[in-house]
């Protein structure tokens, strides 16, 4: 009977948590991570996917202030071309959740680092990463270090990317979303979340078309800085 009275939301927050319990499932029967994105790759359609396409991060979840590096990025040994390099691009500025909405660009920066080499966002537009390789066995499992920049305000950031082999350029995956927790509740982290998941992620049809206009400004942007 307390069914009845559920809102859609309500319903709806319900149906993403029990999808997260199958997806997290599923994953550690494949020996994955269960908080990671799971990548994989279907060589006969020379498609890439990241699922799910959201996934949460606190800062200063090991105790270093403003630092996470959670969630990262895993999959099954073999899925991948052995040492393929997997590189990533950042879509946009990271936004800041105002209790409704992400249309706020954040004052904040964030830097994405992984050994010695590091990129920090851009409040302007899409950043370039840089490429890591698959192991030999053809497993890619990664870790970004994130770390939050000055002012590092109280809040819900999102930062929305893609990864795509680095020699080609033309295997892309779908975009995906870390939504990150700096001192928020976890009602506004969920709140965030669902809106993301409603609201910012692409229909399938749609994707395709995002990434390629993506694609298609980083590359004038590279154009334009090797000529300069």
């Amino acid at each position: 009977m307390m069914l009845t009275h559920a809102t859609p939301r309500r319903a709806a927050l319900l149906v993403a948590a029990l999808t997260v319990c199958l997806i997290g499932a599923s994953a550690q029967a494949d020996g994955l991570h269960e908080g990671d994105f799971v990548l994989t790759y279907d060589e006969a359609a020379g498609s890439m996917t990241i699922a799910p396409p959201v996934k949460t991060g606190v800062f200063g979840d090991s105790g270093w202030p403003n630092y996470t590096a959670d969630p990262g990025i895993d999959s099954v040994i073999g899925e991948l071309p052995a040492g393929e390099s997997i590189a990533f691009d950042v879509l946009g500025p990271v936004r800041k959740w105002d209790g409704s909405t992400f249309d706020a660009i954040a004052q904040e920066t964030i830097t994405i680092g992984y050994g010695p080499a590091s990129v920090t966002t851009s409040p302007h537009g899409p950043v370039t990463g840089f490429a890591i390789n698959a192991s030999s066995s053809g497993e890619f499992h990664v870790h970004y270090d994130f770390t939050l920049n000055d002012p590092a305000e109280a809040g819900i950031y999102l930062l929305d990317m893609e990864l795509y082999f680095q020699d080609t350029e033309e295997t892309r995956s779908n975009p995906f979303y870390f939504v990150f927790s700096q001192d928020g509740s976890q009602a506004d982290l969920d709140e965030a979340v669902y809106y993301v998941e409603n609201v910012i992620v692409p229909e399938p049809g749609t994707a395709a078309l995002l990434i390629g206009a993506g694609t298609l400004l980083l590359r004038r942007r590279s154009r334009r800085g090797r000529g300069s």
